[in-house]
């Protein structure tokens, strides 16, 4: 580690422990979702969210946040702070979600802990709302659950609910294609169907195309 003692530092530190005791419950992917959700409420918008996170990051840490990324090996570089609130990082990383937890326990904005120290003042945490999509809650909810629990970054369910093809989804959310393909096809028939119910869909989006690929391996199957 090629990083200057530092209180953000041995915060990082003490909060692994707490995570690995199950003291820091906030860091649980459909927590942590939620966290990201009120950080943004608090601050009003993503850029202003990472912005003041980020100043506290650097200011805690003694150094600029891309000298944080090298040394723990944080994907998104100096971006990592944005990356989590746009909730484009796997549902299973931990260690940018540890470096903010600090930060925002410096802000006294703390994630949900089992046992809150009286300096800590959680933060009030909403259910996920319904967003812009034809899609019910229902559909919504079990999609996302899919998404959390196939370790994929939250943002992806949202960006399936959108008429894109996989490439698309792809390019968004730089995430393979190959992958996503595989993933889509463990997708439940009756939530596929479902989905291409409740809104319209174009042709050449993800969704289609994968209903027509198993309408043709059904096909196969049959004449077999």
């Amino acid at each position: 580690m090629n990083l200057p003692v530092s209180d953000g530092y041995a915060a990082y530190l003490r909060l692994w422990i707490e995570a690995f005791e199950g003291n820091l419950t906030g860091i649980a992917p459909d927590l942590w979702m939620l966290v990201m959700d009120a950080v943004v409420r608090r601050f009003g918008t993503i850029a202003h969210a990472s912005e003041k996170i980020s100043g506290t990051i650097q200011k805690s840490w003694g150094v600029p946040l891309v000298e944080v990324a090298s040394a723990l090996g944080i994907a998104d570089g100096p971006l990592f702070v944005q990356a989590e609130l746009e909730q484009r990082v796997q549902a299973s990383y931990v260690a940018s979600r540890l470096v903010i937890c600090g930060a925002l326990d410096e802000l006294k904005i703390s994630p949900p802990r089992c046992d809150s120290s009286p300096w800590h003042s959680p933060l009030e945490l909403a259910p996920v709302a319904p967003f812009g999509s034809w899609l019910t809650p229902q559909t919504q909810a079990e999609l996302r659950r899919l998404v959390i629990d196939a370790n994929f970054p939250p943002a992806l369910f949202r960006t399936m609910t959108e008429d894109l093809d996989i490439h698309e989804v792809d390019e968004r959310l730089h995430l393979n294609h190959l992958v996503l393909g595989k993933f889509f096809q463990t997708l439940p028939d009756e939530l596929l169907d479902r989905m291409s119910k409740e809104q319209s869909w174009d042709r050449s989006s993800w969704l289609k195309k994968e209903i027509r690929r198993r309408e043709v391996a059904w096909s196969l199957s049959e004449r077999q």
